[in-house]
């Protein structure tokens, strides 16, 4: 071990193995420290895997609202009513629903509920979740 990895290993309170959980993030790191800040969480490394996932749920947040103001755009209120994707759509959120558990190699992230819902009207959003945390969304 080197000692700038001894270094950041004593400062993120992990091992050097541990850095791999990192390697597939694609976001900045700037911008994974801003949401670790504003959030008012210690430097360690759950706390940056936290804050990953923290920024890719916003995302498919957006994502969702996106799709949502597409159906209301192009629907009356009455058909919207009828609209089993915008009822299903309505019913989820990325914050309740995905389900994160750190012990560093073995952090894994999951679909507690409507895993259906996100897998069959929001895939790519899922899909580029998975592509931009670097974690795989368990649970079907």
């Amino acid at each position: 071990m080197t000692t700038a990895e001894s270094l950041l290993c004593s400062v993120l309170g992990c091992g050097v193995l541990d850095f791999s959980i990192l390697d597939d993030c694609k976001y900045c790191w700037d911008d994974v420290l801003v949401e670790m800040q504003d959030s008012g969480m210690k430097i360690c490394l759950e706390s940056i895997c936290y804050s990953i996932l923290r920024i890719g749920m916003r995302q498919m947040q957006d994502a969702i609202d996106e799709r949502i103001n597409e159906i209301e755009d192009a629907l009356i209120e009455s058909e919207r009513n009828m609209d089993v994707e915008y009822k299903a759509l309505l019913s989820i959120s990325p914050y309740d629903d995905l389900m994160m558990y750190f012990n560093y190699l073995d952090t894994h992230v999951w679909f507690e509920r409507n895993s259906d819902v996100y897998r069959e009207y929001m895939s790519e959003a899922v899909e580029a979740f998975e592509n931009d945390t670097g974690f795989v969304v368990e649970g079907d």
